[in-house]
């Protein structure tokens, strides 16, 4: 009996060995530039479907798999490409996966460019009744840096050529609560901004948010919309509450002539 478990247990710690060994042999490979750009070219080759979506990654860089970069991405559909990124970064702490979170320290975007909507696939055989029930996510996340520059939306998209960047935290821990920090704005010299926080704690799972939209006269809402002179916009949105049970206002003003004043309440 004994020695049957002594084998057994030598064979588990062979195997567990291998695996140790096969692991940092990926992570050797992967570190040299034949091994990302192999990468690279798997990633690519399995995103992307011939004649509706296809994926092209010019460089990914680490060092892996605590430091992922990547450079010139290109998404493509039978048009031909719609979306470019110059260069993105993540920087994570894989060993957190171990206990159950997504720790990012850094994501890094710069030159990202949408030159129009992607083509429209097949319609469904049926259509779908829509699902609105909110899904748990299996892991927490934390980012504690977004940053976000150079993304430049052309006519087709926006309804005229927009320049934004974005920086801001998402689900960072601080003191004792969960907050989330988020400001978008336009950088082609019009003042448009956006401006999100949201506070959670954990404790009693409540959540407590509020967001502002601002443009001036002849900004992109008043634009898409199509009001008459296109008058400055601002939008308000506040509220908190348990999170089961979301509920606050919504202010709108375009101009002196039209606004709105809600009230709303989202429980799941």
């Amino acid at each position: 009996m004994r020695k049957a478990v002594r084998i057994f247990l030598y064979t588990l710690g062979g195997l567990l060995a291998l695996v140790v060994v096969a692991v940092l042999a990926v992570f050797a490979v992967l570190r040299t530039e034949a091994g990302r750009d192999w990468l690279a070219a798997t990633i690519s080759d399995a995103a992307s479907t011939p004649g509706q979506m296809e994926l092209r990654i010019g460089a990914i860089d680490g060092p892996l798999p605590g430091s992922i970069g990547v450079r010139d991405l290109q998404v493509a559909d039978a048009d031909g490409v719609w979306l470019t990124l110059e260069r993105a970064r993540l920087d994570w702490d894989p060993l957190a996966l171990f206990a159950g979170r997504v720790a990012v320290d850094l994501i890094d975007v710069d030159g990202v460019h949408v030159r129009r909507l992607p083509a429209s696939g097949p319609p469904p055989a049926e259509e779908q009744p829509t699902d609105f029930t909110l899904r748990s996510v299996p892991v927490d996340i934390v980012v504690r840096r977004l940053a976000v520059d150079g993304v430049r939306l052309d006519e087709p998209v926006a309804g005229m050529p927009v320049t934004l960047r974005a920086e801001g935290q998402l689900a960072a821990a601080e003191a004792g609560e969960i907050r989330t920090d988020l400001v978008v704005e336009r950088t082609d010299g019009s003042a448009g901004k956006l401006v999100l926080n949201a506070t959670m704690e954990p404790g009693d799972r409540t959540i407590d948010l509020e967001a502002v939209l601002t443009e001036p006269e002849g900004g992109l809402i008043a634009r898409t919309l199509a009001v008459p002179g296109l008058p400055p916009v601002t939008v308000r949105l506040t509220g908190g509450g348990p999170i089961e049970q979301v509920a606050g206002t919504l202010t709108a003003a375009m101009g002196n002539d039209l606004g709105a004043d809600l009230e709303y309440r989202v429980a799941y």
